[in-house]
């Protein structure tokens, strides 16, 4: 099911149409949010808005939700623009910003939801049919000047990076015959977008990356995806140390995960000095095992982290009921992919507690 967005389309033309002011895009640090924030900067284009000048954006992490609420000198920046744009992010509560115009493009279970300014999906529809941020950012652009058959391919990488595609095909204005995004008629996406999607991981990974990363891909990708193809030097350095590291540990990794194949679980203890390969890890625990649940644990000193992913059980929905059992304990994400972290002592709680729903 496609939610109709076009009561926020409206005012978001409206804003575009009269705009003042300086804009911050804050932009999530992940494959989504970038490729989001990329799309957003081609629109903020059309109406003569110039990065650096008219319009800025920050890289987000995880933790800069927590910034927000606990640092002033965080909330002191962000309200020090006119506009804000958040995208695949949100913050729990925008009282702060009653003042600004402000704009939410997200797809995640969290933070406000009934506020008209607020493009998110994640309420209305079955997680299977949820879009990735990117398309509908391109579904917002297609409102306002039609179809663009690059930005589409760049959507299309946000929403393949956060494995939805299905949810994002009618935001992209396609099909599975589109033989730009597609093997044929299948929902098979190019193996290519895979190896795209790893690449800009890798760069992610390396703290303070992204923003040289965005600024690169906006200068790269004005009449093809160039950018998304050839990097700067230290970047291609950083694949390609990646790539040999993921190349000598992966067989390791895999080798020392704990297969139940009767509930079609795989639970992996990562050493904490091998964190960066976590998401690749899991991608390619998704091909391997698709109908499998995952669970990537990291243990630091006292506290434990969780990435999880689960194509038959609700992740998020046990993580919200283990925070009101555990102390200090927090996560989210959506309902197929989510992450968690806790106090050591009870990381057993939530492994226990996936398995039980997938033994009923």
């Amino acid at each position: 099911m496609m939610v109709d967005f076009s009561k926020q389309y409206g005012l978001l033309k409206s804003f575009l149409s009269t705009i003042k002011g300086k804009t911050l895009l804050i932009a999530h640090y992940d494959a989504d949010g970038i490729t989001s924030a990329l799309l957003f900067s081609r629109i903020l284009e059309k109406y003569n808005q110039q990065y650096n000048k008219d319009f800025f954006i920050t890289i987000a992490r995880d933790s800069y939700r927590g910034d927000y609420n606990k640092k002033s000198e965080t909330k002191t920046y962000i309200k020090s623009f006119d506009n804000i744009i958040l995208l695949d992010y949100c913050f729990d509560c925008y009282d702060d910003l009653i003042d600004k115009t402000v704009f939410v493009f997200d797809h995640h279970k969290s933070g406000e939801q009934n506020k008209q300014f607020i493009l998110n999906p994640a309420l209305s529809v079955d997680s299977t049919d949820l879009p990735s941020s990117s398309a509908i950012v391109y579904d917002f652009y297609y409102y306002l000047f039609g179809p663009n058959r690059l930005l589409k391919k760049i959507a299309f990488i946000g929403a393949a990076s956060d494995f939805m595609i299905y949810g994002s095909v009618n935001y992209l204005h396609t099909n599975t015959e589109d033989i730009d995004l597609f093997m044929s008629n299948s929902i098979l996406l190019k193996p290519i977008i895979f190896d795209i999607t790893q690449n800009l991981q890798c760069i992610y990974e390396s703290h303070g990356e992204e923003l040289k990363l965005f600024e690169h891909l906006l200068n790269t990708t004005k009449t093809n995806l160039f950018g998304f193809f050839h990097y700067l030097p230290e970047h291609q350095q950083k694949i390609l140390a990646t790539e040999k590291e993921e190349f000598e540990h992966t067989k390791e990794i895999l080798d020392c995960a704990e297969i139940d194949d009767k509930n079609k679980l795989i639970i992996i203890n990562l050493n904490p000095k091998l964190k960066e390969l976590k998401k690749y890890v899991l991608n390619i625990l998704e091909l391997m095992y698709a109908d499998y649940t995952k669970i990537i644990c990291i243990r630091r000193n006292k506290m434990f982290s969780c990435s999880l992913r689960s194509p038959c059980i609700n992740l998020l929905e046990i993580i919200n009921k283990l925070k009101h059992e555990i102390t200090n304990f927090n996560g989210g994400g959506h309902s197929f992919a989510a992450g968690c972290a806790g106090p050591l002592t009870d990381e057993h709680k939530i492994i226990e507690e996936i398995k039980k729903q997938l033994s009923k």
